[in-house]
């Protein structure tokens, strides 16, 4: 049997991961596969041998003569452990990296168990970062990255000097210049005439973002849109950075971030020191910032609702209300998998004004009902399912025990609470959301937890938790997840 199982997952390899035979995959893979990934493996996802093989796919699509090669293999019980490398020229478009003709390797290992002769879960460790590294392009929430072999000092001071790739995405998204390439490639004078800018400091902008992948300069001096620069134009709904470079660079987020270390030797955010205020009175009296960041954050919780959308059922409900819930992506999407449901939005009185059109332009006014308030003081009653997304994270345990009592104070016993983060690994492990949880200390006296610490608030506020539901990751790793309660 132990050959037999080397014998399958060899034969899934090559035929299917690498020459993408899909009826392979139907013969091969569960119906029901269960995939594992994330730090230390934590997220889990039923997926079909259609969704199993998107990644594959996009591979072979960048890299057409992909081919593979397994270096090793063992056989215990039901499991085969598979150490190998795929290789090939990168043709295509990858991860918004445009074609380099480079060869490159990927290296894997998988762990695979059987059952009834089909692949039923699966567990998958992929080195990403010499991928990025080979085509010296930037990888998902990282710095661009030195050369493959770079000396532990450049590799350093790659990170030092990292704010000066945050503050060029910036300055060209300010600029618009993404939106002036999308038409074709410009000269200097060209963009300078359509952006008032000095056309030498244009000039230094343009080749430092050639420099960091942005655009691309020919031998004429006619600059191109690159597509990690296209990321960086407007007009694509939801899934836009150009918000979310300008609101990160502004002064907001910039200036009580630069004042990290205070923040750390203190344990207290920054913002006051570094603006006079604290960051919501700040976008308060600068409301155009204000307006950016929101336009930010609703990019961003675009891309968290698709993933929570495409893993939580959410349908047995008949009445939402999302507790602090900007403009209402999420909910839209929850009340278009339920058609019966209504809803109820949530927040601030100058959030909720904004959200009453966003749900009128989504045909939602009528099944929505839109509160101001603040969940501080109360949190409307009625609901038989109370959200709770990327709100705790924003405050200490004092404020986010305060939030969950009031929402428990406004549910009927037995209706159910789902809180949305990314929470933090629970043993050592390298994550993005550890630089999360510092930019929470810094700017808003927020912070990730982990699972545990959720559960832990959940408990002392009359919840218990029932269930835990991790989502594939939506953007740069972050681990979005739904914590499932129930109110006692």
């Amino acid at each position: 049997m132990l050959e037999d199982n080397k014998a399958l997952v060899r034969r899934f390899v090559h035929d299917f991961q690498a020459a993408g035979k899909a009826e392979v995959a139907d013969e091969l893979v569960a119906a029901h596969l269960t995939h594992h990934s994330g730090p230390a493996w934590t997220r889990a996802a039923t997926v079909g041998a259609e969704q199993a093989g998107q990644v594959m796919a996009g591979l072979r699509a960048a890299f057409g003569d992909l081919h593979a090669v397994i270096h090793d293999q063992i056989a215990e019980g039901d499991k085969v452990v598979t150490r190998k490398t795929f290789s090939g020229t990168h043709r295509g478009e990858f991860s918004g990296v445009a074609p380099t003709g480079k060869q490159v390797s990927i290296d894997i290992i998988d762990i695979i168990r059987i059952a009834n002769g089909q692949i039923a879960e699966h567990w998958n460790a992929t080195d990403w970062t010499g991928l990025w590294q080979q085509l010296q392009a930037t990888g998902p929430g990282l710095a661009p990255l030195p050369a493959p072999g770079a000396s532990p000092r450049d590799q350093v001071m790659q990170m030092i000097t990292g704010y000066w790739a945050s503050q060029v995405c910036g300055a060209t998204a300010r600029l618009g210049l993404a939106d002036h390439l999308a038409g074709g490639p410009a000269t200097i004078p060209e963009l300078a005439a359509a952006t008032s800018a000095d056309p030498d400091g244009l000039g230094r902008l343009l080749r430092a973002a050639a420099t960091i992948g942005l655009v691309t300069e020919d031998d004429s001096g006619r600059f191109s849109l690159t597509p990690l620069g296209a990321e960086l134009t407007g007009g694509q709904g939801g899934g836009s950075l150009r918000e979310v470079a300008i609101a990160l660079t502004a002064p907001g987020h910039w200036l009580p971030y630069g004042q990290l270390t205070g923040a750390v030797v203190y344990g207290e955010p920054q913002a006051t020191a570094a603006l006079g205020t604290d960051l919501w009175a700040y976008y308060a009296r600068h409301p155009e910032e204000g307006a950016c960041f929101a336009r930010a954050m609703s990019s961003i919780s675009a891309e968290a609702s698709a993933a929570v959308l495409a893993c939580w059922d959410a349908t047995r409900f008949r009445r939402i209300v999302d507790v602090g819930g900007s403009q209402g992506l999420l909910l839209a999407g929850l009340l278009d998998a339920a058609p019966s449901a209504t809803g109820v939005l949530f927040d601030r009185p100058e959030v909720a004004d904004g959200a009453r059109a966003a749900l009128a332009a989504r045909g939602l006014a009528g099944r929505v009902e839109v509160i101001g308030g603040d969940f501080l003081d109360r949190v409307p009653p009625g609901g038989d399912l109370y959200v709770l997304k990327s709100v705790l994270h924003d405050w200490d345990d004092r404020r986010a025990l305060q939030i969950l009592r009031n929402v428990y104070r406004a549910a009927r016993p037995g209706t159910s609470l789902a809180v949305i983060e990314g929470p933090l690994p629970s043993s050592p492990s390298p994550s993005w959301m550890h630089l999360m949880n510092l930019l929470m200390l810094a700017e808003l006296n927020g912070r990730e937890r982990t699972i545990e610490e959720y559960a832990s608030l959940l408990s002392q506020a009359g919840y218990r938790l029932e269930r835990t539901i991790p989502t594939t990751e939506a953007g740069w790793g972050y681990p979005w997840t739904v914590l499932e309660a129930v109110r006692q």
